[in-house]
């Protein structure tokens, strides 16, 4: 993994990495991570992909109701972090994508709540399908 990977993966204020936390804090991290040092999240797909990637190696795959606790865990904390932020703290801009900046409000309700309902609907087709 590159540095720069590496260092994006910390929490805010050099806490625990986010995988240690879990993958379920990458955009919060975004945000808490503005919150200390004012700077917005300069995201790469490069980096996404990396760290997908190690993610895979690490855990392999979830069984079913590892994934759905991942997914309700990761739900709750955004909600937490977004009921504590204050109206200033939702119109930073905390991410940043092809030179057109994000606010946190933005991150929270399309990004992260997206990013939840995609792995919720492919989580639930999977449990409907027969295993075999």
């Amino acid at each position: 993994m590159s540095p720069r990977a590496a260092s994006r993966r910390r929490g805010a204020g050099g806490g625990a990495d986010c995988a240690e936390r879990g993958e379920k804090d990458r955009q919060a991290a975004w945000i808490e991570e503005h919150a200390h040092s004012g700077a917005a999240h300069a995201f790469s797909w490069g980096e996404t992909n990396e760290l997908n990637a190690e993610n895979a190696r690490r855990r392999g795959l979830l069984s079913r109701m590892s994934a759905m606790r991942f997914v309700r865990n990761r739900a709750e904390h955004i909600a937490q972090l977004a009921r504590g932020l204050s109206d200033e703290q939702l119109d930073a801009i905390v991410f940043v994508h092809q030179e057109k900046g994000r606010t946190a409000e933005w991150v929270i309700s399309v990004l992260a709540c997206r990013h939840i309902e995609e792995h919720h609907r492919s989580i639930k087709a999977a449990l409907a399908a027969p295993e075999g």
